[in-house]
Formats: structure tokens, sequence, C-alpha cells
């Protein structure tokens, strides 16, 4: 630093010196290493004619050495050294100090910036706590069949899809803070107009937008964390959005549930556009740290081709969940040849959408388990309901108090991150979790029916395991890779889990139903058949069955194929043999 002051650029306005004195004192350390910021302030000059000097510089002592054979140097040399102290007209030097002024409004402290970051975790939780709560009475007063609700979450879907497709792109040519405002801007917009649909399609078109929103907000919120100029704090930010997140997921459905009940559906999206409002108008004033990307040839044929290769799989695992067997198998078989085409031309293409050799590298393992546990956990999630409230007949209001009890588990296990990623690998920490699981799940099929307290201590410690791994999953990708590839990156875990979100409820729903009409004939019991309840059972146990197959294939990905990084170095489990680097492109 002290290299870097006496290069200050002299300004020929009054005050200037003092102004940009208090403006670096007020930045952290680290951002004022960053180049970009010191050409911004003034504090080094501007690269173009600091290379031009250099260059004059060691052409005259090469010269010089070839006089004399000495290293001293000339009169010459001493007069471009002399020259190559920054300068430039007055305008320029104005220019610099309105810089730092402007810049010096933008050094916001790491923690105003965490809880900037952390603010977009209210958001989702309370718009997706209100599609659920609200689809009966958003059924009721539509006058629609209670199944065609679910197209709200499903439109939701569609818009996560094509959203992860085109974030990456808009992020390198646009900037991170102004890609996020206008997501938040049309957030606030497609909330506001749902809560004003006159009809049930316009709704799902609002829906649809905004899952657009919502997942642009998320790819951009890892964007920036990533780039935040406090290396050592990102993953400690990344988990404490996380545990706010968990948190949202217990306070929204009983926010959402009481303005329902005294209140409308509508108001509940009324506050979600004020949420997305606040969230707006704070990240306004957020530094962003964007450096423009080199201006290259845009993939747009490959956005087209995965973005309809997203709706159509998961149009395919939506029909199919509705047992319409033909249609949805026709989808699926073109989900699958449209993703088969656009790996076919991404192999040809000079600058492709998603470079595949991030999918080969120490990336390909990390992405793998974030998939099958996120089809994990929504699979299973979705079968605990159905299994408490038919097989055990509990009523609706122990299923809710069991879903907060994960969630409390959640919040526990999102604390304890911080001091798990602190002294212990990745590997050794998801190994651990997915032994764990696997116990669990196995032991699933054997207490489903006839052991009640013994399946709730069972999915409780399964559920807090898996919690650890895709939360630390996430923000292994995000802080691992190198920032080169951070825009793909971002992208590719939101990509992951909506298409294993889709397939794993799809999956799991038809293969209960056809085991229930296989062994019982209906999917309705008759009123005081105890055989009912027994089906049910064993067409849960089978649904675990599938469950214990896909955990045990996870915990072998971990256990074989996860390696360590240079985060893990120093940390218990640590290996050179299974050491591996990204190499940044």
């Amino acid at each position: 630093m002290s290299e870097l002051k006496n290069n200050e650029v002299p300004c020929d306005t009054e005050g200037c010196s003092e102004q940009e004195a208090d403006t670096v004192s007020l930045l952290p350390v680290d951002v004022t290493m960053v180049p970009s910021v010191q050409i911004g302030l003034g504090l080094v000059p501007e690269p173009p004619a600091e290379h031009e000097q250099e260059k004059k510089l060691q052409s005259v002592v090469q010269d010089n050495d070839k006089v004399d054979g000495t290293g001293d140097i000339t009169d010459d040399a001493t007069e471009l050294i002399t020259d190559a102290a920054p300068a430039g007209s007055p305008r320029q030097q104005q220019r610099r100090c309105r810089k730092a002024k402007i810049f010096k409004l933008h050094a916001t402290p790491m923690k105003v910036m965490i809880f900037y970051y952390s603010l977009t975790a209210a958001l989702p939780t309370m718009d997706i706590a209100t599609s659920t709560v609200a689809m009966p009475v958003i059924a009721k007063e539509y006058g629609i069949d209670i199944s065609l609700t679910q197209w709200i979450t499903v439109a939701m879907n569609l818009g996560c899809a094509v959203s992860g497709t085109i974030s990456g792109k808009f992020l390198e040519r646009f900037g991170s803070i102004n890609m996020f405002l206008c997501w938040a801007f049309l957030a606030t917009l497609s909330s506001l107009c749902s809560a004003f649909m006159p009809e049930f399609y316009s709704l799902l078109v609002m829906r649809f937008i905004t899952g657009i929103a919502l997942t642009g907000m998320n790819v951009t919120k890892g964007y920036l964390f990533r780039l935040l100029p406090f290396p050592e704090r990102v993953k400690l930010g990344l988990f404490l959005t996380i545990m706010l997140f968990d948190l949202g997921a217990i306070i929204s459905p009983l926010i959402a549930g009481f303005i329902i009940e005294h209140m409308s559906w509508r108001a509940c999206y009324i506050v979600c556009a004020v949420l997305s409002a606040i969230t707006f108008s704070s990240m306004a004033f957020v530094y962003d740290p964007f450096t423009r990307a080199e201006k290259r040839k845009t993939d747009f044929g490959g956005i087209i081709l995965l973005s309809f290769a997203y709706i159509v799989s998961s149009l395919s695992a939506s029909v199919l969940g509705q047992q319409i067997f033909l249609i949805g198998s026709i989808l699926f078989i073109i989900g699958c040849l449209l993703f088969g085409f656009f790996i076919f031309l991404e192999k040809r293409v000079t600058h492709p959408l998603i470079p595949l050799k991030i999918l080969t590298g120490p990336l390909k393992a990390l992405l793998s388990i974030h998939l099958l546990a996120a089809f994990y956990r929504n699979a299973t999630r979705m079968l605990v309901p159905f299994i408490y409230s038919v097989i055990y007949e509990q009523s609706s209001v122990f299923v809710g108090i069991l879903n907060a009890v994960f969630g409390l588990m959640d919040i526990l296990t999102a604390t304890i991150l911080p001091i798990l990623d602190k002294r212990y690998t990745t590997r050794r920490i998801f190994s651990v979790c997915f032994m764990g699981i696997t116990a669990c799940t196995a032991a699933f099929p054997f207490v489903t029916y006839n052991s009640f307290y013994p399946s709730i201590v069972l999915f409780v410690v399964a559920f807090a395991f898996l919690n650890i791994v895709t939360s630390m999953s996430w923000a292994v990708i995000l802080t691992t890779a190198p920032v080169s590839q951070l825009s793909v990156i971002s992208v590719l875990p939101n990509l992951s889990k909506t298409l294993a979100c889709s397939v794993g409820t799809c999956i799991v729903s038809s293969l209960h139903s056809i085991m229930l009409q296989g062994d019982y004939g209906a999917l309705y019991p008759v009123v005081g058949d105890p055989y009912y309840n027994k089906s049910y059972a064993r067409a849960t146990s089978v649904c675990m069955g599938l469950m214990f197959i896909s955990i045990f294939l996870t915990t072998l990905i971990c256990v074989l194929g996860l390696s360590n990084y240079e985060a893990d170095r120093g940390k218990k489990g640590f290996s050179e043999k299974r050491f591996v680097t990204f190499k940044d492109a």
C-alpha cells in the first residue's frame, strides 16, 4: 500500500486529496487492492499509459546495457521514470475525483453488504409459501378443480428454467448489480399484477414471469457473493443466507396463512411486491464489483435449445405426475432429444453457452451430488405429509408441527455449518452425512407402518444431514471454481435443482400411484376398509426403496469422486493425493 500511495494523482481541485484520503480510509483493505478500484480512486495510473511507459523504459534500459554492460540507468531512463508518474489533463483529474466521491457512497461495509444479499432470502420463501397455502382458496375463487392449481408451481418452475439459461450471459454483459435491480423490479411488477389478475390463466402468466425474476435474483446473488472483496467471508455470507432462508421457510407459511385467513390471498402477493421493492431500493446502494467481460458471440441457438429442453422436461414431469402416461412419455422423449441435440451442438460451437469441460472437470462430482440431493429432498418431503396423514391418521396440525420441526433442524444445522467447514474437508463432511442418510433411508421401509416415533426420528436425522449437504454443496460450488467461469457456475446449481425437483416429484408420485392401484385396486379407500392403509404403506416402502438407491449412488459418488480443494488445505481429512485445482480459462 505504501507504493500505491506514492503514485497518487495530483488534483488541482481544492480539497480533493482530503476527499480521496477519506475515501480510502472508509474502504476495506481488500477493496483497495482491486485494480479497477485503484484506478477509479486515482491510486494507480490508467493501464494503457502505464504499459507504454514501461515499454519505453525497458527499451532504454536494454540499450544502455548493450553499451556499457551494466544495469545502471542512464539520464534518459531517469527522465522516463520521472515521466512515468501519472499525469493528465485537469478534466481527467476532476473525473477521477468524481469517481472517488461516487465510490465513497458505494463503499458499503461487509456486514451491510451481506445483510443486503441475505434480504433476498425473504422474498422467495414468502412467494412460495403464498402459492402453496393459497391453492385451495384460489381454486374456490376461480371455480377450478384443485388439481389445476398445481400449475401455479409448474408455471414458476418453467420460468425458473428459462431464466436459468439466460442469467449467466446477462451477468457477463450488463453487470451484477444492474441485473439484480432489473430482476427485482420485474419481481415487484409481476407480484403486484398477480394480486389483480381476473382470470386463472392470466395468473399463471404472472407466476411464470415471477419465476424468471426470482431465479435471476438467486443466480445474481451467488455471483455477487463470490465477488465480495472479502474472500475469507464469502462462505460465511452464504451460510448466513441459507440460515435466513430456512428461517423464512418456517415463518412465511404462518404469515401467509394469517393474511389469507383475515384478508385475502391477493394481499399476500402485495406483500411479496413490497418485499421486492424493499430489496430493489436497498441493493441500489451496494457497490458493484463488475468488470465488463470481453465481448464475444452469444450462443443464441444454445439458449433456445436449452430453454425448450427444460420447459418440455418440466412439463413431462407434471403430466406424468397426473397419470397421463402417453403424453408424458412423448414429452419426456422430446426433452431427452433436445438435451442430446444441445450437447451435440455445444461441442461444435466456438463460444458455447455452457462449456462442457466444466461438466467433466472437478465440478462434475459436486454438481452430481447437488442434483441427486435435491432429487432426494423434494421427493422424500413430498411423501412425509401423506405418510402421517394417511397411514398414521394424524391431523394436518400435526403435519404442520412436523414440518416446523424439520425447519428448526435446518436452522440448527445451518448455524453449525461454519464450524464444520472450518475444521473438516468437504469430502469428509459429505461422506459422513451421506452415510447417515443412507442408513436412515434403509431403515424407512421397516418402520413405515408400525413404528410411529422411530419413523419421526429417522426423518428428522436424515433431513438434518441432508440440509448440511445441500447447503454446503451450493457454497462449495460457488467458492472453489475460478471467477472466469462464475457466470456459468452460478447458473448450473439452479438449473439442476429445478430439474431435480420436477423429476423427483413426478417419479415418486407416479410410482406411488401405480403401486397403490396395483395392490389395492384404487387410489382412494372404501369407507371402513383397513386394508387401504397397509397397501398405502407398501407403496410408500417401495418409494423409499427407490430413495435408498438414489442416496446410495450419491454416497458412492461422494466417496469415490469428490476431491480435496485449495480451501480444504490444513483441515482434517485433507490428502494431497485427492487434491485438484480448477483451471482458470
